[in-house]
């Protein structure tokens, strides 16, 4: 069966490449040799090497990268705006009926209760 015999390897190029096969024609800088010492010139002192990079004014930041995701909305033509905001009040208004149908029914039967139990 065909199917089941093993894929062939990709055959890939195994050869070990030298040092001097490394180098380019500009010819790159050999790695030190880490029994090297190390030279270090002391007589910088560590505030000339920082550097002091101005920070950027929070305020100015937060409108800059509000305006950056404001321009990424994508914005309702005006009749899809027309037509959410009227599902909006129909489904506000559906919903304002359930809730005073819901109430009339509770306070009807509160009434009954109530009247019951006095017997006014």
């Amino acid at each position: 069966m065909a199917f089941l015999r093993p894929a062939k390897a990709p055959a890939f190029s195994r050869k070990k490449l030298s040092d001097a096969s490394r180098l380019t024609p500009e010819g790159l800088r050999r790695p030190r040799d880490l029994t090297e010492p190390i030279e270090e010139d002391r007589s910088v002192s560590k505030k000339e090497d920082t550097v002091a990079v101005p920070q950027e004014n929070a305020i100015s930041r937060y409108i800059r990268e509000t305006r950056g995701e404001m321009r990424k909305v994508v914005w309702p033509t005006r009749e899809e705006a027309w037509r959410l905001t009227l599902i909006v009040l129909g489904v506000t208004a559906a919903f304002a009926i359930f809730l005073w149908a819901m109430d009339s029914i509770f306070s009807n039967m509160i009434r009954l209760i109530i009247q019951q139990i006095i017997g006014l």
